[in-house]
């Protein structure tokens, strides 16, 4: 939520204990799948009643392309329809964090010829797999699986998934800040991605 009001949007229908939440908030309105009647009575009480209480079209598609028209100039570009999920995550780039790399020194160790004192494993190693000796019987699909297992954890994933969620459709330059499931702190909107970062780092602070 703004600090001075926004719009809500809920991917769930809105009962009552969520709409008892809002409405103790400082909010312009909400659109959601469905209601439940206890809940949209609250919520059409808010604001001496100019609260805006929107109901999702389930049937609605969006076009494929968008457009918008600036003193004459028209713009336009394909809808942004990536589906951020677990799997977007998977390439982890940079000199040691990548799955090749990683599947060599796995094989390696595999030979004898590693130890998890090499810097590749000093994120890593406080596991301790002992499995890893059994891994050649499993196949490369097995090592590429443990490493991304081993590279990027499941609520880090997590907070991942819901940040980038949020940055897609924020206003570009755009930061997030994530934790625990949770956008915590949003900067969008700015010329300048140090600017998004101030803003989103404060936010976070706040949080």
């Amino acid at each position: 939520m703004s600090s001075f009001g926004d719009f809500i949007a809920l991917s769930e229908k809105c009962d009552e204990l969520t709409a008892k939440i809002i409405n103790r908030e400082v909010s312009d309105g909400i659109v959601a799948p469905s209601y439940d009647p206890a809940a949209l009575s609250l919520l059409a009480k808010k604001k001496n009643g100019n609260y805006c209480v929107l109901k999702v079209n389930p049937n609605y598609v969006p076009t494929e392309t968008e457009e918008r028209t600036v003193f004459g100039l028209k713009l336009r570009q394909k809808r942004n329809s990536a589906v951020i999920n677990a799997t977007t995550f998977i390439n982890v780039v940079g000199k040691h964090n990548n799955v090749s790399s990683l599947l060599h020194h796995f094989h390696a160790m595999q030979q004898g010829s590693y130890s998890w004192e090499n810097p590749i494993f000093s994120c890593v190693r406080y596991r301790k797999y002992a499995l890893l000796e059994n891994l050649a019987d499993f196949g490369n699909e097995y090592f590429r699986n443990l490493t991304r297992f081993l590279l990027l954890n499941k609520a880090a994933t997590d907070d991942l998934i819901v940040a980038t969620i949020a940055l897609k459709y924020a206003q570009s330059n755009s930061v997030c800040f994530a934790s625990r499931g949770q956008v915590i702190g949003m900067g969008a909107g700015q010329q300048s991605r140090i600017h998004c970062t101030r803003l989103a780092g404060e936010k976070s602070c706040n949080w």
